[in-house]
């Protein structure tokens, strides 16, 4: 199902929005009042997340990845405290509290479409979604904030589609409702980058990406723990893994406990588990798209496995998410990104400090390029190609908005990095699909394996011959001359 809520004004006839065929079904009468919590500064506003109550009912939205929720206990009592601790990542010990309140007087719609019974001759309506038609009131304390009237459609992709092909016609496709309107983030989550000076100095620079990083992170931790959307996991891994580069890399110039390491290398490999399952599923999915329809039917029972199995690593992750170790190693990297701990070299330009690194980790992954590149070359000299190309891919962001040649060569590392992830997650597939086959006993998906191994394998061939192409844009003189002594 896809949503879309957009501004519309009073006399909108509601028919004119919906596809041929599609028509409005009876509609009830549908009142709620909402509050939004939040705390007194708006770190949840922030950040992007909603969070708000109606009665016993809790509702978490993240903006971009979709909401959930959570209503009573099975012993009756509000689970108030679970929502609490989903955001108190991102709230730090701040106290939450009833901000502005939101009434909403309206008509609930079912989304309709008739289907034909060929045998019978019948005609069967069909729901597809519903559209919900509100008068919209924001209420603090006893003074009305605004009012409008708000359309709500959640209804299958081309209907939605329709909606908005619709709305641009009626030039109302700029006043789509992307965030709840009391909720309209403020800024960036904490901690907050320092701003740029005239005269750059390394510390700034340092301090802007652990910002960055850190925010990420605590923005993607609600979507992980309630398991929004997919990417929630591979934005927070990127997240941590570029904090472990900053400090792995620039560690000549941080004084920091050495436990920070430790514990971000133990939520990265409990992300990557997660991770892992969401990009071997989708692999096997592509390789199963030239199959024809009864074999990809068939294949139905490897994702089953995959997601049982992703849901029991799941389960793990956010059983560490919501441990004192967790806490205590975000309450630290908050502390690190608003005040980073540095030595005095730190405060001399970026050029002088951060130029050589840069330079180490180009010539790198110049030598890892040239193993793999090699004749007999196996599959992990070119898995170290990628894991050196990330490497110095972070601390190209890192430096970009100082040192402009390194935002170029950027571009076309991340072209490099797509190539090479797409030819280690073919490599990834074909191990777990050879070592899956060895334990089939059904002939039929057997058969249905053994296919699948040999187009993974394709798959990775030819990836692997077109990497050398990327590498050979990423190393011309043209666009490295900046990165050699």
């Amino acid at each position: 199902m896809d949503r879309i809520t957009v501004l519309a004004w009073p006399g909108l006839d509601l028919p004119l929005l919906l596809a041929p065929g599609v028509s409005l079904g009876r509609a009830r009468r549908q009142d709620a009042e909402f509050a939004t919590v939040d705390s007194t500064d708006r770190c949840l506003a922030r950040a992007g997340i909603t969070v708000t109550t109606a009665g016993d009912r809790w509702s978490v939205e993240v903006a971009g990845c979709g909401s959930t929720r959570i209503g009573t206990g099975s012993d009756g009592e509000p689970v108030d405290e679970e929502v609490l601790r989903v955001v108190g990542a991102v709230s730090r010990g701040r106290e939450l509290r009833n901000a502005v309140r939101e009434r909403r007087r309206g008509r609930l719609f079912p989304l309709l479409v008739n289907v034909v019974d060929d045998p019978a001759g019948a005609v069967e309506s069909l729901e597809v979604g519903y559209l919900r038609d509100d008068d919209v009131s924001l209420v603090d304390g006893r003074r009305v904030v605004s009012r409008q009237r708000q359309l709500t459609v959640e209804a299958e992709g081309w209907v939605v589609d329709w909606i908005r092909h619709r709305l641009d016609g009626l030039g109302l496709a700029s006043q789509e409702v992307l965030t709840t309107i009391v909720s309209a983030p403020l800024g960036p989550p904490d901690p907050m980058p320092w701003p740029l000076t005239r005269v750059h100095d390394t510390r700034t620079v340092l301090q802007r990406g652990l910002a960055r990083a850190t925010g990420e992170l605590l923005r993607h931790d609600p979507v992980v723990r309630l398991d929004l959307h997919v990417e929630g996991v591979h934005r927070m891994r990127v997240a941590v893994r570029t904090l472990r580069s900053l400090l792995w890399t620039f560690e000549a110039l941080f004084e920091r406990p050495a436990a920070l390491t430790d514990d971000l290398r133990w939520i990265s490999r409990l992300l990557g588990r997660v991770r892992d399952l969401d990009v071997l599923r989708e692999t096997i999915l592509s390789a199963l798209e030239p199959l024809p329809a009864s074999e990809r039917a068939l294949g139905r029972f490897l994702f089953e496995e995959i997601a049982a199995e992703r849901a029991s690593r799941l389960g793990e992750l956010t059983a560490a998410m919501s441990s004192k170790r967790y806490a205590t190693l975000l309450d630290r990297l908050v502390v690190l990104a608003e005040s980073p701990s540095l030595v005095s070299e730190a405060d001399r330009p970026p050029a002088r400090v951060m130029l050589p690194i840069a330079r180490r980790a180009f010539r790198r992954l110049r030598k890892c390029a040239k193993l793999a590149a090699a004749d007999g070359a196996s599959v992990d000299n070119v898995h170290a190609v990628r894991l050196a190309a990330k490497r110095f891919r972070y601390v190209l962001d890192t430096v970009a908005e100082v040192i402009p040649p390194a935002a170029a060569q950027a571009k076309e590392l991340a072209r490099l990095q797509q190539v090479l992830g797409r030819f280690n997650d073919a490599a990834n597939a074909e191990e777990w699909l050879t070592k899956r086959v060895e334990h089939e006993t059904d002939v039929h998906r057997a058969f249905l394996l053994g296919g699948l191994v040999t187009e993974v394998r394709r798959a990775r061939d030819e990836h692997r011959s077109r990497w050398m192409k990327a590498w050979a844009r990423v190393k011309a003189p043209e666009r490295a001359a900046w990165l050699e002594d």
